[in-house]
């Protein structure tokens, strides 16, 4: 989803447009540096670069704007969090370091594990591998200014110039891409007049 963050001496607010969503199944956790957010069909990860508290924040759904706020609590009031603008640095994966890891913190690594009397090395089990669950998030792309927009929460613009051939077999809209979303009803409304047989 799109979203803001910024901060003040004591909280970081993420402000995370999640429009059509029900309030009731929001979802969110705070773990040290990850702050992540689950509100179905949404889903978002972002990693800060200094710990958050995991207990004291508050979150505010306003059904009108489509809009969720989460205020989050900073473990050290008056820390400065840099480059909360720098929204690719905000997703990327959590990065543990070499000495956390052979310690085993740092989140979601654990220990390792020494096999003892083992007769084959590579007789893992499925539970017994490392599992990566985090996968890459993106930026959603901006469509240009004054875009004709269409499909689910008009997310969508400029898909049907790359199958511009195969068109008229598709839709019956000759240029989808052009049209205003108030002229497609008209234009519609027309052709099934057209073809309406009594």
């Amino acid at each position: 989803p799109l979203f803001e963050v910024s901060q003040n001496d004591k909280h970081i607010i993420v402000l995370i447009r999640v429009p059509y969503i029900k309030a009731k199944e929001i979802e969110y956790t705070v773990v040290d540096t990850l702050f992540t957010l689950y509100a179905r069909p949404y889903f978002l990860r972002l990693t800060f670069p200094h710990p958050l508290a995991e207990h004291g924040d508050t979150h505010f759904y306003d059904i009108q704007q489509g809009t969720l706020t989460v205020t989050l609590l900073k473990k050290n009031h008056g820390e400065f969090f840099p480059n909360l603008g720098m929204l690719t640095e905000l997703l990327a994966k959590r990065k543990v370091s070499e000495q956390q890891h052979a310690a085993g913190t740092g989140g979601t690594v654990g220990p390792r594990i020494e096999v003892i009397g083992s007769t084959d090395e590579n007789d893992e089990t499925p539970m017994e591998q490392e599992l990566d669950w985090e996968y890459e998030q993106k930026l959603p792309e901006a469509a240009p200014l004054g875009a004709v927009r269409y499909g689910f929460n008009n997310r969508h613009s400029n898909f049907f110039a790359t199958v511009q051939e195969a068109l008229l077999e598709i839709i019956e809209l000759p240029e989808p891409d052009t049209v205003a979303p108030s002229e497609r009803r008209t234009l519609r409304l027309d052709a099934e007049e057209e073809k309406f047989d009594p």
